[in-house]
């Protein structure tokens, strides 16, 4: 025996083997079902050392840690991030599922009185019935929608449903401030109406358009504000709790702000506040030129506070109030509507009357929405009668919008009026004959001679580097038939007066092509940085 110990003395010590094959059989058996991986501790060794006398064994600890298939993890994370964080969800997902849960919503603006819904809602007459709607503003004209073969646009007194019609588009091209008038008057009127009738008798009014988001939102805010003499913000937040999916587009939204500050001007201004502005009678849109409305003249065409045009004196009216247009403004005892003698617009003395009579009344709303309007004085002045005097300078792109009703009219005197919608798919730049292709000429002005000769300087090889800010141009476009458009293009630094070169120009006009033409041409201003796309077309077809 010796001093060697006992092997059976450390059998309780040692550990026994049953219970490592048993676990070790464990493993095994877990291993065929899943992937395990068997790491030691950080404090287990993997050398082997023989316990000593003074000396206790450590049992080595042995961690198990399962892993799970790469695939399985994947599709737990899916379906997690679906139920914890919708903002994964893509936007046009959302915002899909927002208009699907208002497709068949009527949202409530003002109690018993003014509705919004999308087109679907407008459709469907039985709800309609329900909700005991009388009057319907249609923002999208340009969807037609039939009912059992019976029009739900109907507009005579007997109709189930009284209806005013706009052709507006969603786009930030699409200009609301021309429409306001007629479209809060309509509805002020209506209100005023239901206030004065018994309370058996119910007027109700839906505004809607295709999706009831932007368009009959916007014109919902501009009606609260006048209404409710509310903010913009103010009416905006009101339409939002109604409904809310409302979301005017940024062009609206710009519109509505400047119709704030034209509220507040109304209210602290009086009538003073329409002294002298300018508004020509034109069509709406290339799209819709049945439509007339009064736009506000702005020079330079830049629409802010400081280029509005006003006619004050007698030389205002021969600068601006140009002989084929209808201009609307007042001074401080009367409306006065200017009828140019050259005008062909269907019925413009009539339809400027109206419009003028909407235009003025929104300002006595303004000031007290529950007072009468009182009609104003309305003058029409016709040019040529009493030695009223217009001009053949087109200020406003005026011709650019009167072209929109060419189509309608076959004997529309078409050289005086210019293409102006590029998407059209026959170019205007040419006459009705697709043979005949039109010649560009270019001209700079220099001045006047040393025998007050107007002198201009043709260039026949030119680009848009040649437009230089201190110069003037002439740009006309011929053929063997007519003049069919004739620019001038005044640089932002031009040493000479706008009256100086467009004098000049119609001389050279006449000289060049007109010697047969009593009258002097006409002429389409353009200025620098504010050119039209027509502009750019006939230039650039000069290259």
């Amino acid at each position: 025996m010796g001093n060697k110990p006992c092997h059976d003395e450390f059998k309780s010590v040692l550990p026994s083997e049953s219970p490592a094959k048993v676990h070790a059989s464990r493993v095994s058996d877990s291993q065929s079902n899943t992937d395990v991986c068997c790491r030691p501790s950080s404090h287990f060794q993997t050398t082997e050392k023989h316990p000593t006398a003074n000396s206790v064994t450590k049992i080595p600890h042995i961690s198990f840690k399962t892993i799970v298939p790469s695939h399985t993890l994947q599709q737990n994370f899916n379906e997690n991030s679906k139920n914890d964080d919708p903002f994964l969800i893509p936007e046009s997902v959302r915002r899909s599922q927002t208009l699907n849960a208002h497709v068949d919503v009527c949202s409530e603006i003002l109690p018993s009185f003014l509705y919004v819904s999308n087109v679907h809602v407008a459709q469907d007459k039985t709800k309609l019935r329900s909700l005991g709607i009388t009057h319907i503003l249609n923002c999208c004209a340009e969807y037609k929608w039939e009912f059992n073969d019976i029009k739900l646009f109907e507009t005579s007194d007997d109709a189930e449903f009284q209806m005013l019609e706009l052709s507006l588009r969603d786009d930030a091209t699409e200009d609301l401030t021309p429409f306001l008038p007629q479209v809060l008057v309509w509805i002020a009127n209506l209100r005023q109406q239901l206030q004065s009738q018994e309370k058996t008798s119910q007027i109700k009014i839906l505004l809607h358009c295709y999706q009831g988001v932007s368009r009959s939102c916007a014109l919902a805010i501009a009606y609260l504000m006048l209404e409710q003499q509310m903010t913009y913000q103010e009416a905006a937040s009101m339409v939002k709790r109604q409904r809310a999916i409302s979301s005017p587009n940024a062009a609206f939204i710009c519109q509505l702000l400047e119709w704030e500050k034209e509220l507040q001007a109304m209210r602290i201004g009086g009538m003073e506040f329409q002294i002298n502005r300018l508004y020509r009678l034109t069509p709406h849109s290339f799209y819709d030129p049945e439509t007339l409305v009064l736009k506000q003249c702005y020079t330079a065409s830049i629409q802010n506070e400081q280029n509005r045009v006003i006619v004050k004196t007698v030389e205002d009216e021969q600068q601006y109030l140009w002989s084929y247009g209808t201009f609307v403004y007042q001074n401080w005892n009367q409306v006065r509507i200017w009828h140019g003698s050259k005008c062909r617009i269907f019925e413009a003395v009539a339809k400027a009357i109206e419009l003028a009579r909407q235009l003025f009344q929104i300002l006595t709303l303004a000031q007290s929405f529950d007072t009468a309007v009182k009609p104003r004085d309305i003058i029409v002045l016709t040019e040529g009668t009493d030695g009223l005097k217009g001009t053949e300078i087109d200020h406003f792109g005026y011709a650019t919008e009167l072209q929109w009703t060419h189509d309608l009219d076959p004997n529309w005197p078409q050289r005086f009026f210019l293409p102006t919608d590029a998407k059209a798919t026959t170019s205007r730049l040419r006459t009705n004959q697709t043979n005949v292709i039109p010649i560009i000429q270019l001209y700079r002005y220099k001045g006047i001679d040393d025998q007050s000769i107007d002198v201009w300087e043709q260039l026949t090889n030119y680009d848009s580097e040649d437009l230089t800010s201190d110069c003037a141009f002439l740009l006309i476009s011929t053929t063997s038939e007519d003049v069919g458009t004739k620019f001038v293009w005044i640089g932002i630094s031009c040493l000479y007066s706008h009256d100086e070169i467009v004098q000049a120009a119609q001389k050279q006009l006449h000289c060049l092509v007109l010697e047969k033409q009593e009258s002097l041409p006409s002429i389409q201003l353009e200025f620098q940085n504010n050119e039209s796309e027509t502009f750019w077309e006939v230039f650039e077809a000069g290259y």
